[in-house]
């Protein structure tokens, strides 16, 4: 569980394996086929649910994602991996993919290199176009 205010109990299910557990939910997913390109397999299907002002801190995941967003919005920045360095990971095994900079406060002096480092973010929302038929 990440959140930005710790003070206020956020709830954040991440990496659930929630549609291996549910399979009338795994039945409504379609899984484009480019995510089989390359006779590659696919790995893992989980689930992440979080409130509104749920923090995830600055890291790199271990799979190749598809994102969707169902509802709601997700801002998010993405860095080239080409910079992982720059961005600070944390040294031990079990962190080693997630940064130690707060990218909402910045210790320039501790991280020097993460500052002039460029990046591209956006706001991921719902697609209000198509409400859910009930």
């Amino acid at each position: 569980m990440w959140s930005s205010d710790c003070s206020a109990n956020l709830t954040y299910l991440a990496q659930h394996p929630l549609f291996d557990q549910i399979k009338e939910l795994r039945e409504d997913i379609m899984v484009p086929e480019y995510c089989n390109a390359g006779g590659g397999e696919l790995q893992k299907l989980n689930a992440w649910f979080g409130p509104e002002g749920t923090v995830t801190p600055l890291h790199h995941d271990l799979y190749h994602n598809l994102f969707a967003q169902v509802l709601g919005r997700k801002y998010f920045r993405l860095y080239s991996a080409s910079i992982s360095n720059d961005l600070y990971p944390h040294r031990e095994t079990m962190l080693s993919n997630i940064s130690q900079v707060d990218l909402d406060n910045i210790n320039v002096n501790e991280f020097p290199r993460t500052g002039d480092v460029e990046f591209m973010d956006g706001i991921l929302e719902e697609d209000v176009r198509n409400p859910r038929k009930t």
